[in-house]
């Protein structure tokens, strides 16, 4: 039988379901419950009062009717009146200490129901009790939830979830009637394979959307492999598969009338941006045109110019003092870095970028009395930098709000990638030089090719350091995980150069995401923070799996990882890495497997990536080199729009 439930509030689990914490009206108990599936389009909030149906279902209780509540809001009084006092239930909004028992006070003295206090036309009435600023506050932040609440229901009734729709209604400028003419503005909120929203009936009323969704998920697509600009004549034909209700067999892009149609209709909505034969979403455009910007501001001031003179004298008076530090011969390269606004330096072993960057910052130090500021691209690199150059490097992500000198070094510069590349560049003010570090052995970026074309570019190098030594060449996958199976697979890491190969290890060894929402136990995976980033990447050992939470192994510590926290990240597979994906993060002992025909980066780049990790303090457990045929598959660099500078 259906009884009177007050919704106070959800959690989420590890898989992104909701439970919802409800208060019975008739006994007072309180309990979780998650939403039946078969209910998708019914919303439910806190906050609000519904008439449901409660079964037991395995371990937990499930809502099997849900209908809106009538006549209740005097039974509910204490419950809304103990919500509208929690922190953080209605946005923008701060409640006063106490303000439960006055809401619950004025209900009694006014003999009205606390729903009925909170609405505008008892101001007056209210304004009594609580003062008229606190009630105009308190008033306005309701009426801004009723009305979410009703831009939420219009969105759920055309087919969307309510998680989904409520992020529309947080993050788009329209309305639900907006969306339900313009049915592709929901991409971005929808899972990468979701094509459940062409049974959306905006499709119906406007054919071309059809063909406009199908060229935004093939760019999609393209993004997601690095291909952010591509061009018109390579989408003929394309054809996204979707299993979504009316699927997409009738949006296939034949030819260049239909391509032609798609673009005409995603430009003329701002979905995406056409030029000189090539396409590209509007959102890679505005990032990458944002990067451009940045480095043209960067580069437009006065800069100033050391003499030949000025510079030798500054060294020969270093030297005398610090004979050690200038034991290789870099004055050339540390005079163009000084008479830069920005130099790319390229190198294969990190001991010729540590002196290059002593060098640099000596001699700018004793030019300008200011020690240029060094930046790592992550934390767990600071230390070995530090180790070296005798002062403290910070992380990319660390400086804010000009908290830095007017020279910048830029250590692995190539391993951000363009997002990243612009959040360092967007809080970097008054610049005077920038120099980045690249590291020849990572495989290429487009961004920093780019860059190296337009900015000088110099390599630094000095006498090779012995390597680690390579103990076999393995010609089977099958070999690799027997060398894997010979360590502790539950304390080592293993970095390839083969993207595929990485693929491979991971499925065989922990999940993916491909294939479940939740990681299980003993699964390995890599941490990365959503949208700005904050902190590093992290590899975590799972050690115990709850519904709501995780009890992980990181950094040599126990910890538990609740779902609320999970949800700010995106995780992956972390027991077999690329070289990118580990330097972005603190590593325990690794495994290292590198082509034998030595990949991106010609016949040493393997040995000389190993060495590179050893000197930035990670335990290299074996260096292997493979023979397999197809591999190492390696990556394009992918491809952009302009981002540097149009002025030569």
């Amino acid at each position: 039988m259906a009884k009177y439930y007050f919704v106070r509030k959800f959690t989420l689990t590890l898989c992104g379901e909701r439970r919802f914490h409800l208060l019975s009206l008739a006994t007072g108990t309180s309990f979780k419950a998650r939403l039946d599936p078969e209910l998708g389009s019914k919303h439910i909030f806190p906050g609000m009062t519904y008439r449901a149906s409660i079964t037991k279902c395995g371990r937990g209780l499930v809502i099997t009717h849900l209908y809106p509540a009538l006549c209740v809001e005097y039974d509910e009084c204490r419950a809304l009146a103990g919500f509208v006092s929690t922190q953080k239930a209605l946005p923008q909004y701060s409640p006063p200490s106490g303000l439960a028992s006055v809401l619950e006070q004025a209900a009694l003295l006014e003999q009205r129901s606390v729903r009925q206090l909170l609405d505008h036309e008892s101001r007056f009435i209210l304004g009594k009790h609580l003062g008229d600023a606190q009630t105009a506050q308190l008033q306005f932040a309701w009426q801004e939830y009723m009305d979410f609440q009703e831009s939420v229901s219009g969105l759920l009734v055309q087919g969307f979830d309510q998680a989904s729709a409520e992020q529309m209604v947080i993050c788009l400028p329209v309305n639900g009637c907006f969306l339900l003419i313009h049915p592709p503005l929901a991409l971005p909120f929808l899972e990468t394979n979701d094509d459940s929203v062409l049974d959306h009936p905006g499709f119906d009323q406007t054919p071309g959307l059809r063909k406009a969704w199908a060229l935004l998920r093939h760019l999609e697509a393209q993004s997601t492999a690095g291909n952010t600009l591509v061009e018109v004549a390579s989408v003929y034909g394309c054809v996204a598969d979707g299993g979504g209700g009316g699927g997409l067999a009738d949006s296939v892009i034949a030819g260049s009338d239909d391509v032609l149609e798609a673009i005409r209709e995603c430009a003329g909505h701002g979905w995406v941006v056409a030029t000189e034969g090539h396409v590209q979403l509007q959102s890679n455009h505005i990032l990458q045109s944002a990067v451009r910007h940045h480095l043209t501001r960067i580069c437009t001031p006065f800069h100033p110019v050391y003499s030949e003179r000025e510079i030798e004298h500054a060294f020969s008076r270093l030297s005398a003092f610090t004979p050690d530090m200038f034991a290789f011969d870099m004055l050339d390269e540390v005079t163009l870095a000084l008479n830069s606004r920005v130099l790319l330096v390229r190198y294969d072993d990190v001991k010729a970028a540590v002196e290059f960057t002593r060098q640099y910052c000596a001699v700018s130090e004793l030019l300008t009395n200011t020690v240029p500021t060094s930046v790592t691209i992550a934390k767990a690199r600071c230390a070995a930098y530090e180790n070296e150059l005798g002062h403290a490097p910070v992380p990319f992500y660390q400086i804010t709000d000009g908290a830095h000198a007017q020279a910048i070094v830029v250590h692995q510069f190539n391993q951000l990638p363009l997002f990243e590349i612009f959040q360092l560049l967007a809080e970097l003010e008054n610049v005077v030089n920038l120099v980045a570090l690249v590291d020849a052995t990572l495989p290429a970026n487009a961004a920093v090719d780019q860059m190296s074309r337009y900015f000088p570019t110099v390599n630094v190098c000095i006498r090779q350091q012995g390597a680690l030594p390579i103990q076999q060449c393995l010609r089977k996958l099958s070999e690799i995980e027997a060398r894997i199976d010979a360590e502790d697979v539950q304390r080592v890491a293993v970095i390839c150069d083969c993207s595929e190969l990485v693929q491979l290890l991971n499925r065989r060894y922990c999940s993916v995401p491909a294939d479940t929402k939740v990681p299980k136990k003993g699964d390995i995976i890599r941490l990365s923070p959503r949208g700005l980033r904050r902190k590093d990447d992290a590899l975590i050992r799972i050690v115990n799996v709850k519904a709501n939470e995780l009890f992980v192994y990181q950094s040599q510590t126990y910890r538990m990882i609740k779902a609320d926290e999970f949800a700010g990240y995106s995780w992956d597979a972390g027991f077999a890495l690329s070289p990118n994906e580990a330097l972005g993060a603190e590593l325990p002992p690794v495994l290292v497997f590198t082509s034998a025909q030595g990949g991106a980066g010609g016949g040493r780049s393997g040995a000389a990536f190993v060495r590179n990790l050893q000197a930035q303090g990670v335990r290299v457990i074996e260096h292997c080199v493979y023979e397999i045929e197809g591999s190492p598959r390696l990556a394009s660099p992918g491809t952009l729009q302009r981002i540097v500078p149009l002025v030569e």
